[in-house]
């Protein structure tokens, strides 16, 4: 294993009982997740079979199950999954979901074995989403959906000079040690495209702004607006894009 993702795993070993914790720490967190998990759910609506791969806790995996769905859990790291695991037999949709302890860029499915997959906050930490991209599409069965995200190099230019900041902010995203890598939409379209794959639809979420006026100024109250304009205004740091692959594909 590269030495860039034997340092993710030990990090999400280590922080495993504690990562929701800080997930959902404040609420400018807890609505961002929400609105991913809504456009995840959405994208993924149809199928039957889907894939969740980089899975951590569940945030996605259980949405995902209670629709019915049966679920592919799919983690480096055994101690997330194991969380994930208690929180599923908690929720009592432990029976719709299998966890696999796996590599994203090398996954053990054939080809087309899934109705659809999702992969968030993964791709992100390679230094190339391709291999990843390659692999999620390989084993999504043409006419099936594929939902990734990425860090918009052009809002994250802007916003690196002043992370320093907010670092110190327990609930401030993408603090970790290890590396974030930007892409540009041209750049995961064509990536997605290669392999098959059509963007159907995107969605861009700014945690900053919202961070901001509802945790540090606690202006509770604007909790409503903020979200009405994530879900109209298509630009932000964390871009959730949502394809379906080509019957043609190959």
């Amino acid at each position: 294993m590269e030495p860039e993702k034997v340092a993710f795993k030990q990090h999400y070993d280590l922080e495993a009982s504690s990562y929701d914790l800080h997930r959902y720490a404040c609420p400018c967190r807890r609505m961002i997740s929400e609105l991913q998990q809504e456009f995840v759910v959405h994208m993924l609506r149809d199928a039957e079979r889907v894939l969740d791969a980089g899975c951590g806790t569940g945030r996605f995996t259980l949405p995902l199950a209670r629709r019915g769905m049966q679920v592919v859990a799919l983690d480096a790291s055994r101690e997330r999954l194991d969380v994930a695991r208690g929180k599923a037999t908690e929720a009592g949709v432990a029976h719709r979901i299998e966890f696999v302890l796996g590599d994203v860029e090398n996954l053990d499915y054939g080809d087309g074995t899934f109705d659809g997959a999702t992969s968030i906050a993964v791709l992100r930490h390679f230094p190339s989403p391709a291999r990843g991209i390659a692999e999620l599409a390989r084993v999504v069965r043409p006419g099936g959906a594929l939902v990734l995200d990425y860090l918009n190099w052009y809002v994250f230019r802007f916003y690196e000079p002043l992370r320093g900041l907010f670092v110190h902010q327990a609930n401030v995203p993408n603090q970790h040690f290890f590396r974030n890598y930007y892409s540009t939409f041209g750049e995961i379209r064509d990536l997605m495209a290669t392999n098959g794959v059509q963007v159907v639809q995107r969605r861009a979420v700014s945690k900053l702004p919202s961070h901001f006026l509802l945790c540090q100024l606690r202006l509770r109250f604007l909790a409503g607006l903020l979200r009405f304009l994530e879900r109209t205004i298509n630009f932000g740091a964390v871009v959730m894009v949502g394809g379906r692959k080509l019957s043609d594909s190959r």
